[in-house]
């Protein structure tokens, strides 16, 4: 008779710790494959609980397939094939640590983050509990693969007024991040084709890209943008570029340079732009860059832009432009995705931008950047004087720094000595060798200039000696 110490259950239910039991004996083989179990009725007499217990016991083995129950004989233990031990030991890795290391650092410039104080709570707050109080029945339907309709109309809207960019709503696909839009796009032009990047540039797209099987080059750019004769020669069908505010330069591509790439483009009917304007939006000379897709008539651009910027990336909403005629191609092959955005976050920013609050904030956010921009700013000159040059910081969220007579490992050595974590230009690079050196890229949106003034004074007075020869 099976024989159980039913206080060892702790807060299990009854039936769920005498489940676990007679599974386990199973498992270790104490219960042989086609051995008679007890009736339901005797084996709760011996352990003194009711029967309806061992009833729900014995069916959820019977559901698991432990055991069978055959009709007018009873209950019988299936077969079990106990695995190896040797086998599951080699098999058994440590689980990875979930919870992010803490950085250590003083001052990270690697990264920007979104300064929590610029996110408006309340009325996000507001727009949400209307939302659900108006129990739209719009949050309990599937959404369009495509995105939210009134989603789409806002972001359209929002573009004729604030960009000058005029597109149908139709042409909009609502995305969680651009990350998954980078994936969609191959899957939509094809992991055949040769995409091609800036170099330097967010080295991320390329690694995203080439996970979907496509194949990618790398083109030089200087200080306006990448070559055009450069991609001409490459065999690329597909080109990525940020020409309102390349990442790590910052530089803007002029109208001579767009137009060039334009003309590449339209050399071919494979031939597409991927236009990514990230952070265009913070521009603090004048009015924001018009994207290359304003001066686009053949169909040939596809732009993308995202609110992780603007917003919070922890609300993932980010779109892309198809041309018109891509469209087709689009419902036809990737129709059948779901919309990867929840419904009522779509509504939410939907409101938020009807409303005129987007644009509102998003001023609020451009002078609050502005002046911190102009507070690292200022401390970096007061700390170094004439030894660093600042290049390209009228817009975006990060510049360069030109520290003069420093190589690339001086400048990061020199800073971590006091804390602050640093990349330069060189680390953007696919051929790194190719970089200029002394250049930090200084991502500042999220570092507190009272603790980068503090951190600044604990650098060493001397710069380290030059471990390497520069390149």
């Amino acid at each position: 008779m099976l024989t159980y110490d039913l206080k060892k259950r702790g807060k299990q239910p009854l039936y769920h710790y005498l489940y676990r039991c007679i599974r386990k004996d199973i498992e270790d083989g104490a219960i042989a494959p086609d051995e008679k179990l007890p009736s339901k009725r005797s084996l709760a007499a011996h352990l003194g609980v009711s029967i309806q217990t061992v009833q729900n016991a014995y069916g959820q083995l019977v559901s698991e397939g432990y055991i069978s129950a055959v009709e007018k004989s009873g209950y019988f233990a299936c077969k079990w094939e106990k695995p190896d031990i040797r086998t599951r030991q080699a098999v058994k890795q440590p689980l990875p640590n979930e919870r992010p290391a803490a950085s250590g650092w003083q001052v990270d410039f690697t990264r920007n983050t979104v300064l929590r104080e610029l996110f408006p709570f309340s009325a996000w707050a507001k727009i949400t509990r209307q939302i659900l109080c108006e129990r739209n029945e719009g949050l309990f339907s599937p959404l369009p693969h495509n995105g939210l309709p009134a989603l789409r109309k806002a972001i359209a809207a929002y573009l004729k007024r604030y960009k000058g960019i005029s597109v149908s709503s139709e042409q909009i696909l609502i995305g969680a991040g651009t990350e998954y839009l980078y994936s969609l796009l191959v899957k939509l032009l094809g992991a055949d084709q040769i995409y091609a990047l800036e170099d330097p540039g967010y080295r991320k797209i390329s690694r995203i890209y080439q996970s979907e099987g496509a194949a990618c080059v790398w083109i030089p750019a200087d200080g306006i943008g990448l070559y055009a004769d450069t991609l001409e020669n490459s065999k690329a069908q597909v080109v990525h570029v940020s020409p309102s505010h390349h990442f790590p330069t910052g530089t803007i591509m002029p109208a001579l340079r767009r137009q060039k790439l334009l003309h590449w483009a339209e050399g071919k009917k494979s031939r597409y732009i991927i236009e990514d304007d990230y952070d265009s939006e913070f521009r603090y000379l004048g009015r924001p860059i018009p994207p290359i897709l304003e001066l686009d008539h053949a169909e040939k651009v596809l732009y993308m832009n995202t609110f992780s910027k603007t917003l919070s990336p922890a609300i993932r909403i980010s779109y892309l432009i198809l041309p018109p005629h891509l469209l087709e191609r689009y419902h036809r092959k990737l129709g059948f995705l779901s919309c990867t955005v929840s419904a009522q976050e779509q509504f939410t920013l939907a409101r938020f931008i009807e409303t005129g609050l987007f644009e509102r904030h998003l001023n609020r956010s451009i002078r609050a950047y502005k002046l911190r921009r102009d507070e690292i700013i200022h401390l970096i000159r007061e700390a170094f004087g004439t030894a660093v040059d600042i290049k390209e910081a009228d817009s975006g969220l990060h510049f360069i720094a030109h520290f003069k007579n420093l190589n690339d490992q001086q400048i990061k050595d020199w800073f971590q000595a006091a804390g602050i974590h640093i990349s330069c230009l060189s680390d953007y690079y696919h051929t790194p060798a190719l970089a200029p050196e002394g250049r930090a890229v200084i991502n500042y949106s999220g570092v507190d200039p009272r603790t980068l003034q503090s951190a600044l004074q604990m650098l060493p007075v001397h710069p380290p000696a030059s471990k390497t020869a520069a390149r």
